[in-house]
């Protein structure tokens, strides 16, 4: 019966409840891209912590220790950085965002082609490659620089 009230607002409220469990349901399957990325920023952020331990040894250290932390612990998560950053690089993202992912990236890569002449010099104890060192400190440096502007 059209003229029942009760009738009215009883599917009103039927399709009021539908209308907010589906509004629910496609909010809760919405991924949360942003938490996700500064989640995995907090994890990108602590393995350079480790990968700079090299810098915090002690001068008595081994020079086996010193080459085991370059190489095992110091290139290793500076590799390990540059897969998650490529990994977050895929998600949705704003385009500034990528464009940090990528300067990042960059960033690693010059740790790495520096730690890689750290130990050949500690490997061969030898000043030959303090200048390609200094160079590469130089540029890492700028990449800095240049993150801490975006």
């Amino acid at each position: 019966n059209p003229d029942r009230m009760d009738l009215k607002l009883g599917s009103i409220g039927v399709i009021t409840l539908a209308v907010i469990f589906g509004c629910f349901t496609v909010v809760k399957d919405i991924p949360n891209t942003m938490a996700d990325y500064n989640a995995k920023m907090r994890t990108v952020v602590s393995m350079e912590n480790m990968a700079l331990e090299v810098y915090r040894l002690p001068k008595t250290t081994s020079r086996d220790s010193i080459l085991t932390e370059i190489k095992d612990h110091g290139i290793y998560y500076w590799h390990e950085m540059i897969m998650m950053l490529n990994k977050l690089d895929q998600q949705q993202l704003p385009e500034e965002l990528h464009a940090r992912n990528k300067s990042l990236i960059h960033y690693c890569e010059l740790r790495i082609n520096s730690y890689n002449f750290i130990y050949k010099a500690v490997e061969e104890n030898t000043d030959k490659y303090k200048d390609s060192i200094e160079d590469y400190n130089k540029q890492i440096q700028v990449a800095i620089d240049e993150l801490k502007g975006k």
